[in-house]
Parts: C-alpha cells; sequence; structure tokens
C-alpha cells in the first residue's frame, strides 16, 4: 500500500494550487457559466473539447470565437442545427480552413453535419438529454454529481464528437471541483477520475502494481484516498499537477515519490524555480 501521507501531500496539491490556476480561471473568464447556456458553452470549449492528445492548441479559442462572432440570441432548440451549421462555417473562416480542410472534421466537435447527425457540441446541448439542465452542459455535470447520475452525463458528453471517456471524465471533476462538491458518497466514483499517461505512472508507482486497463487506474485512485482520508478529486489533479508540472520525467517521478521527505522536496524545488522565474520577469519589466 502507498505511504498515506504522500497520498495526502497530492491531495493537498490539488486542493491549494491546481484548482486556483487551473479551475477558476477557465470559470472566471466566463461568469455566467452556471445559468447561461452559450457562456457554459464558451467554457467547455475553450479548456475541454480541444483536450485530446494531437490536437492544435488554437483550436479552443477559434471556436469561442466563432461563437461569438455568430451573434447568438436566445438559445431556441429548433435552430441548433441552422446555428451549429454557422458556428462550423465561421471557425473554418477564422481559422482559414477551406472547404472545412484541415479542420478535423471527423474529430472536431464543432462539426455537426449537413445534414445534421446529432454528434456536434451544438446539437448535443440543445437536444432532450439537457433539456431540464436548460441546455447548460456546465449546469448538466453539477446535476449529474448532485443527484448521483454520473453515468447518464459521462455518457452523454461522450455522444458529442470527439469526445472521449478521458475529457468527459475531466470536465466532471472540474465542475465539482469548482463547486466543492462532496463526492464520497457517489455511484461511479471512477467516472471523476480522468486518466492520463501521469495518472497511470503514479498510480504504479504508489502501489508497485500494474494496470490493465483505465477504468482500473481510476478506481484505484479512488481506493488511494478512501485509506489516505482525502479528496479523490483533489488527489487526481495534485497527481496531474506533479508529474506534469513538477516532476517532468519518470524518473523524476519515480525518485519523488519513494516517500513523503522527497515529494515535499520537489515540490519546494519547482516553488523556488517559479519564484526565480517571477523575479527574472520583474527585472525585465524594471529595465
Amino acid at each position: 500500500m502507498a505511504d498515506l501521507e504522500t497520498v495526502r501531500l497530492l491531495a493537498r496539491l490539488g486542493k491549494s494550487v491546481f484548482v486556483p490556476l487551473f479551475v477558476q480561471p477557465s470559470r472566471n473568464r466566463f461568469p455566467g457559466h452556471a445559468d447561461d447556456p452559450t457562456e457554459a458553452l464558451k467554457l467547455f470549449l475553450s479548456s475541454y473539447a480541444f483536450e485530446r492528445q494531437g490536437r492544435s492548441p488554437s483550436y479552443g479559442e477559434l471556436a469561442v470565437k466563432a461563437l461569438e462572432k455568430c451573434g447568438v440570441g436566445p438559445i431556441i432548440p429548433a435552430r441548433a442545427s441552422r446555428w451549429a451549421w454557422s458556428v462550423w462555417k465561421k471557425f473554418c473562416e477564422l481559422g482559414n480552413f477551406k472547404g472545412g480542410k484541415g479542420a478535423n472534421a471527423k474529430n472536431n466537435p464543432l462539426y455537426s453535419g449537413r445534414p445534421a447527425d446529432g454528434r456536434g457540441v451544438v446539437s448535443v446541448a440543445f437536444s432532450s438529454a439537457l433539456q431540464a439542465d436548460r441546455y447548460n452542459l456546465h449546469r448538466l455535470a453539477a446535476r449529474a454529481v448532485e443527484s448521483n447520475h454520473l453515468d447518464e452525463a459521462h455518457a452523454t458528453l461522450q455522444s458529442i464528437r470527439g469526445i472521449g471517456p478521458k475529457i468527459a471524465s475531466l470536465f466532471l471533476r472540474d465542475v465539482a471541483l469548482d463547486r466543492n462538491l462532496p463526492v464520497a458518497h457517489l455511484r461511479d466514483r471512477e467516472l471523476l477520475q480522468p486518466v492520463d499517461v501521469w495518472i497511470r505512472r503514479t498510480t504504479e508507482r504508489l502501489t508497485q502494481k500494474s494496470f490493465e486497463n483505465d477504468k482500473e487506474v481510476a478506481g484505484q485512485f479512488v481506493q488511494l484516498a478512501n485509506h489516505a482520508g482525502c479528496c479523490a478529486l483533489s488527489l487526481n489533479a495534485g497527481g496531474w499537477y506533479f508529474g506534469s508540472q513538477i516532476a517532468r520525467t519518470v524518473q523524476n517521478l519515480n525518485d519523488a515519490l519513494e516517500s513523503p521527505e522527497s515529494v515535499r522536496h520537489s515540490i519546494d524545488k519547482h516553488a523556488k524555480r517559479l519564484q526565480d522565474e517571477s523575479q527574472r520577469l520583474g527585472d525585465v519589466l524594471r529595465l
């Protein structure tokens, strides 16, 4: 079994560092996301919809701009397919994707097909599956956690073109973290555990086990949190931050997870590195 103090340190890192640095800024950028369906859609497009491996880092911002330039008015589901096609055409125009070439329509969440195939993010957001949530993706995620129906929301999110289980879990996790929702009592809690290479490596290093699939990794992370008496969501976020932002290599990660003292030392080095970088930037501005 993993050292429980190491697990608690990673969870504190998720709560104290990951949430303020990664979750809150995107929420603050779209302050109306909890009530306004369009703001919720912008939030999803900017920070989640295009987070799969190999995607262009510019797509999220292009999608938000396309949405804004289409001049969205009151949400009318009957007009969703027409609006979806307008947003897609604007996205291609802004990205200079002539005829859609280069926009990766096969996996692009904005692409709805012609005629609409129901898999574009606009079509899903304004489908009957979100009617109870006022066609708001953020409300869908929050309600799923609050009502203990994670499986339904996870499936709805995956029905969007290009959205797989990891991104669906990522969105659900961050909504729960942002709203500080209790999750210890939930069924299917592994659906709140996005698994990438850093989460897998961390889990295998902490447990000294290998796992066949991501579901097993997610379930093991939930168990680690339970044993350590900490929040599984914070542990997931902190595990990702520690691996990707602090350790950054497999060897560093393996060495750092040897003991709580090694984890603290790595966090301290990272803090000093950021402090030095901040100082240099300040020096540039003062020149």
